[in-house]
């Protein structure tokens, strides 16, 4: 899964809302489940829940997503607990949201979205392949913090280094990626070692303004989960 270091933890832990001490009942009583299929009829979010006006930049991945979802074999919902699914707060005015899923071939497809407003707007999915498929990890991680701070991550990250693997599923790509000139940048080496946990491939840009999330993001972000759904 891609992790990059970002401000994000001032925001998630008020989305969390406490809660009344449970009885002992209420402790022993399983968790409530839910599924994501149920709550797609509220998408796409159409505002933010912030008072700032601030655009949904990354809810036209998320629809482009599960719509990509729904041609896989054997899709089909993953519950979990409820309060994993949906969390929001007032002060800040935040939410955050996760669908889960499998499919014949992915043991866990997971998309979250964080709507904080203009403090923070982030969409982070991650592809695991059942055990059985040697197909590499997709991840993916965009993040929009105010009016000048973009940060995106994405790549078919290997499960392995060797050639004749990076050559059969990454160095495919090299072609899309050289399409978009600025989304070739390199992640700092203080946080990840690109030649052990990414391709050459990789998605990998900031930028202080958020034009280019429409106009280089959104094409290349199509480019590679079409692709990746065409490996399998």
């Amino acid at each position: 899964m891609l992790h990059v270091a970002h401000p994000i933890k001032s925001i998630i832990p008020a989305i969390n809302p406490a809660t009344p001490r449970a009885t002992a009942a209420e402790k022993s009583a399983p968790a409530k489940q839910v599924t994501s299929s149920d709550r797609l009829a509220q998408l796409p979010w159409t505002s933010t829940i912030a008072a700032d006006d601030c655009p949904l930049f990354f809810m036209p991945f998320v629809t482009h997503q599960l719509d990509g979802l729904q041609t896989l074999s054997g899709l089909e919902d993953i519950p979990f607990e409820e309060k994993f699914s949906y969390q929001q707060s007032k002060k800040p005015s935040a939410r955050i949201e996760s669908w889960l899923f499998k499919s014949d071939i992915f043991r866990k497809i997971r998309l979250t979205y964080i709507d904080a407003g203009w403090k923070a707007q982030v969409f982070n999915s991650v592809w695991y392949p059942s055990p059985e498929y040697d197909l590499p990890v997709l991840g993916i991680d965009f993040l929009s913090f105010g009016k000048k701070k973009v940060l995106c991550v994405m790549d078919f990250q290997p499960l392995m280094q060797e050639e004749s693997y990076l050559n059969k599923y990454c160095a495919p790509m090299e072609d899309v990626r050289n399409k978009y000139d600025g989304l070739s940048g390199k992640m700092s080496k203080r946080f990840y070692d690109e030649a052990l946990f990414f391709s050459q491939q990789l998605i990998f840009a900031k930028f202080d303004n958020q034009e280019p999330i429409e106009s280089q993001l959104l094409p290349a972000f199509k480019d590679y989960v079409n692709h990746y759904k065409q490996m399998i």
